[in-house]
């Protein structure tokens, strides 16, 4: 009788350790596919409420300041100062694109920081140009022919100010209204003169961990996104305390 019984009992419990098995491992499975997703999303999301532009949107972008380890003379060496003392303790540069929206919404940001601060905080511009806004690169490269007539500045406010009206025609009308020499500055767009100027601050940005816009450094340490004034507050009054 018991040697009858003992097939079926081993068939059974063989059905019943090869069930648990696969309950397990499919639940393992289903566990790994959601938490995949979950942090997909989550990148996707803490890139917009950064407000920062990806040219990876399925990395998630640093929203707090990291460590100090970018040289900040290099990075200074060739940006342009819009805003301070070249002397001061604190000093910022910004990596950014004229056609960004998230940059355009942190330029009241950083005026208002450069008013706040004086001259203990000195405020330097970038070229980051990203691939899929089409006028920031002709933006960039006329806002260099600008700063060949001493102006970056000041056209540098005008087209943030102005940021829906980038075409070429408008970005020649800004250095008429800004007394420039127009011919010159003509000239000086269409042959896109200062190309390998902007294709440098491109490739110093990359080199320097710049994947997004705007990135600030803060004398070294990187904010990225249009954070709060608060946010950038905090770093600068760690260096001035």
């Amino acid at each position: 009788m018991t040697e009858k019984l003992y097939l079926p009992v081993s068939i059974l419990l063989s059905a019943l350790i090869l069930s648990a098995t696969m309950f397990l491992v499919g639940g393992a499975i289903s566990e790994r596919l959601s938490t995949g997703l979950v942090v997909a999303g989550s990148g996707s999301n803490t890139g917009s409420t950064a407000g920062t532009i990806q040219t990876a949107p399925t990395a998630p972008a640093p929203t707090q300041p990291s460590g100090g380890t970018v040289d900040m003379t290099q990075l200074i060496k060739d940006s342009h100062l819009i805003f301070g003392d070249p002397n001061a303790k604190v000093k910022i540069v910004e990596f950014s694109d004229f056609e960004c929206p998230f940059c355009g919404r942190s330029f009241p940001t950083v005026k208002a920081l450069a008013e706040k601060y004086g001259s203990n905080l000195a405020i330097y511009y970038a070229h980051f140009p990203l691939s899929f806004h089409p006028r920031a690169r002709p933006s960039a490269l006329a806002s260099e022919c600008a700063a060949e007539q001493g102006k970056f500045k000041e056209y540098h406010d005008k087209l943030f100010e102005n940021q829906t009206a980038l075409d070429d025609a408008s970005l020649k009308k800004y250095s008429s209204n800004l007394g420039l020499d127009t011919a010159k500055f003509n000239q000086c767009l269409d042959s896109s003169k200062y190309a390998q100027k902007v294709d440098s601050d491109t490739d110093l940005g990359s080199r320097s961990g710049v994947s997004g816009t705007p990135t600030f450094f803060i004398n070294g340490r990187s904010v990225v996104g249009a954070q709060p004034q608060s946010s950038f507050e905090s770093v600068i009054d760690s260096f001035l305390s």
